[in-house]
């Protein structure tokens, strides 16, 4: 791996900052690549660097949201385990069968998990 650095004050958020420099590091047809952070510096690692465009990839670094645990939090519940995506589905199905004794509408698991998220940010 070939490793290059990118001035970055704050840590990114690993996640956005992934996929906003998937698109920009694929025409290299390095295959995957790797990011640290450390002391203001972004170190990114692949295979090769050839056709990349060095001044987007410094454009995106430095567009990416800052680490937040909310984010973090957020990404979470992508990635769940099978036990605690069951936890959620069991709570889901229990404010389900409430909703419907009160005559309202069921909610479908992406609006929970919406509903979860949103809670993240009030925290």
């Amino acid at each position: 791996m070939i490793p290059r650095q990118f001035p970055r004050v704050t840590q990114p958020h690993f996640t956005s900052l992934s996929s906003a420099l998937a698109p920009l590091l694929t025409v290299a047809n390095a295959g995957g690549f790797h990011l640290f952070w450390s002391d203001g510096v972004l170190t990114i690692e692949q295979g090769d660097w050839s056709g990349v465009n060095f001044a987007a990839i410094q454009t995106a670094v430095d567009a990416a949201p800052a680490w937040t645990e909310a984010l973090t939090a957020k990404d979470v519940l992508t990635v769940l385990t099978l036990w605690e995506e069951a936890i959620f589905r069991v709570l889901l199905d229990l404010i389900n069968g409430n909703r419907t004794a009160l005559g309202k509408a069921t909610l479908s698991a992406g609006a929970f998990f919406n509903l979860v998220k949103t809670k993240i940010d009030t925290l």
